[in-house]
C-alpha cells in the first residue's frame, strides 16, 4: 500500500512539474538569432615555376656522361648503369633498361 501511495505521489509531482514548465517555456522570450559574419575564402597563390622542384633533381647536381654509363656496364653493375641512364635522359625505367641492355649487347659483341 505504501508503494502505491509513493507511485501516486511521484506521478502527481511529475504532472505538476510538467504543468509549470509549460507555462514558463511559453512565457520565455524567443531566442535571439544573430547571423554569422560573412567570411571571405581566399585561395593560396599559385606557385610560380621557381617554386616547383626540378623534374630530375639528381641530373642537376652532376652531369652523367656516356663513359660513366659504359664503365658501369663493363663492371657488371647494370642496375647502376640504368640509374645513370635515367638521370642522363629522363627516360622511364623500362626504356632505360632496354637501352642499357642493348648497349651491353653491343659492348659484348665487339
Amino acid at each position: 500500500m505504501v508503494a502505491l501511495i509513493g507511485v501516486v505521489l511521484v506521478l502527481l509531482l511529475v504532472g505538476v512539474g510538467v504543468y509549470f514548465s509549460r507555462g514558463r517555456v511559453a512565457d520565455a522570450p524567443a531566442p535571439v538569432v544573430v547571423p554569422a559574419p560573412a567570411v571571405e575564402v581566399r585561395k593560396p597563390p599559385e606557385p610560380g615555376p621557381e617554386a616547383l622542384p626540378p623534374k630530375h633533381s639528381s641530373s642537376i647536381l652532376r652531369q652523367v656522361s656516356n663513359a660513366d654509363i659504359e664503365l658501369e656496364i663493363r663492371s657488371g653493375r647494370v642496375f647502376n648503369a640504368i640509374r645513370l641512364y635515367r638521370e642522363q635522359t629522363g627516360a622511364d625505367a623500362q626504356e632505360a633498361r632496354s637501352a642499357v641492355e642493348a648497349w651491353r649487347n653491343r659492348l659484348t659483341a665487339s
